[in-house]
């Protein structure tokens, strides 16, 4: 198995971090679906705010550290 070797290591993380932030987000988005057909959404109701602040401050995070991914590269070449 080879590595690719064509873009930066920063960079690769930057995408697996996007691409696990995004499995995450789904996951939740489904267990609220499951919830709110079963009518045991009352279960998520409590914490739902807390956990969109923090889903929207780490999408944040992400977004910079994955410009700042894309700077260094571009940088680099």
């Amino acid at each position: 198995m080879s590595v690719n070797k064509r873009y930066g290591q920063m960079f690769q993380l930057a995408t697996k971090a996007v691409k696990y932030y995004l499995l995450g987000v789904f996951g939740f988005v489904v267990f609220c679906a499951v919830a709110a057909v079963m009518n045991m959404f009352n279960l998520v109701q409590p914490v739902l705010h807390d956990i969109v602040s923090f889903l929207l401050r780490l999408a944040a995070l992400l977004g910079i550290f994955t410009a700042t991914a894309i700077v260094a590269e571009s940088l680099r070449r």
